[in-house]
């Protein structure tokens, strides 16, 4: 099974949010239909898998990459919500250069 950025982006978020830190939750927490519905996935459709978001975690994208996966038409709302977010989990994957040059 495939997953977009934008599905395992909002199924970390929502896991973090849930008091679920850490992705190894993520095996048991796929099938749940709570998360399921805030994540905005199919009911019945397992979400990422513990490999899939580790996977996901690691890859280090730019800013315009991540705009892209949020559904943002400008990147000023990115900017806006990363910084109220400020999550280690989601700034990870931003390059930090980029962030450094934007002062967030």
């Amino acid at each position: 099974m495939q997953h977009d950025a934008l599905a395992l982006l909002r199924q970390r978020i929502y896991q973090i949010v849930a008091g679920y830190e850490d992705a190894n939750d993520a095996d048991r927490l796929r099938h749940d239909p709570a998360l399921q519905i805030v994540a905005d996935q199919k009911l019945g459709e397992p979400l990422g898998s513990q490999p899939t978001l580790s996977r996901w975690e690691d890859h280090v994208c730019d800013i315009k990459t991540l705009q892209n996966w949020m559904g943002h038409k400008d990147l000023a709302s990115t900017m806006v919500y990363l910084k109220a977010v400020r999550n280690k989990d989601v700034m990870a994957r931003v390059n930090s250069s980029e962030l450094a040059a934007l002062a967030i």
